[in-house]
């Protein structure tokens, strides 16, 4: 079977690498104007974790708008989700329970439920494990990966990946 290879949206993940990238430097002008005097601690505090925070995300936005590596990839061994900070890995085909598509705060997500609702947090390291425990506040699912970031129709991304999905679990079971 020939996997299928989705990449993130260039021009998305660059707005928002700018819009993190400006929030950042609010964040900035929070502790300047704590520097200066004309703001209380819990102002440089904010702008401390603005900074900090926003800071992280527009590095790590802006790499993955100039190094262009794949955002999901569906194959024979299953789904690899690379969409975010916190993407998943690899998830094979025989540790997924459902695939859906759920929407939260107005996003589109691709849901996958595993089997094991710790399996990414148990392979997660710290920080990644830190986000992937809230997450699990939010959603049910396991790994949520927001379509609106991949360059790929979002009407044919929940079938190819359940049609790549039940042919080759009916290919392990034959096997």
């Amino acid at each position: 079977m020939e996997e299928l290879v989705i990449y993130p949206k260039r021009g998305r993940m660059l707005k928002l690498g700018l819009l993190s990238l400006l929030f950042s430097m609010f964040g900035l002008l929070f502790i300047f104007l704590l520097i200066a005097g004309e703001a209380s601690i819990g102002t440089g505090l904010i702008g401390l974790v603005a900074l900090v925070f926003f800071g992280l995300c527009s590095v790590y936005l802006m790499k993955r708008a100039i190094v262009h590596q794949p955002a999901l990839i569906i194959s024979s061994e299953g789904i690899t989700d690379n969409s975010s900070y916190i993407g998943a890995g690899l998830v094979e085909w025989k540790d997924l329970k459902k695939v859906d598509m759920i929407e939260t705060s107005g996003q589109l997500y691709l849901a996958l439920y595993t089997y094991d609702p710790n399996l990414i947090v148990n392979r997660s390291h710290a920080a990644k494990k830190a986000a992937n425990r809230a997450n699990r506040f939010l959603v049910d699912s396991q790994i949520n990966i927001p379509v609106n970031n991949l360059a790929y129709p979002l009407d044919q991304l929940l079938g190819k990946v359940i049609e790549i999905g039940e042919q080759e679990l009916t290919n392990s079971r034959e096997k």
